[in-house]
């Protein structure tokens, strides 16, 4: 089933900005990501990447997910390194932030967990 997925809104205009047409995510077509052993406190988390390597332009971008969601990319990430995690307290405080995780690659489901650091 092909469906249009909104990945990114321009701030200053409320515009969508990029459209993709893609069929819903499965790691064998995209990857997948969840987060483990988050603090207690964390209640949001978001990951985006830049799809042309180093030129954030543009971006995917997960949107905000409840701690328990995984993050479904519908496409080939090609190996992205730009991989950045986010997550926020019930106050849209920062909890933890890491960037340029990676390599990303095509039909993998990603775990990243909180406590050791590590993306596997």
């Amino acid at each position: 089933m092909e469906k249009k997925v909104i990945v990114g809104i321009g701030v200053a205009t409320g515009i969508a900005a990029l459209i993709y047409t893609a069929t819903r995510a499965s790691a064998s077509q995209g990857f997948s990501l969840k987060l483990i052993n988050a603090p207690v406190e964390a209640v949001l988390w978001k990951g985006d990447f830049a799809e042309n390597s180093f030129d954030y332009d543009p971006i995917a971008d997960s949107g905000w997910l409840a701690m328990n969601k995984s993050w479904n990319y519908p496409s080939d990430p090609l190996g992205c390194t730009t991989l950045f995690i986010v997550a926020i307290d019930a106050d849209n405080n920062i909890l933890f932030s890491r960037s340029y995780l990676g390599p990303i690659n095509l039909g993998v489901d990603y775990t990243y967990d909180y406590e050791t650091g590590i993306l596997s």
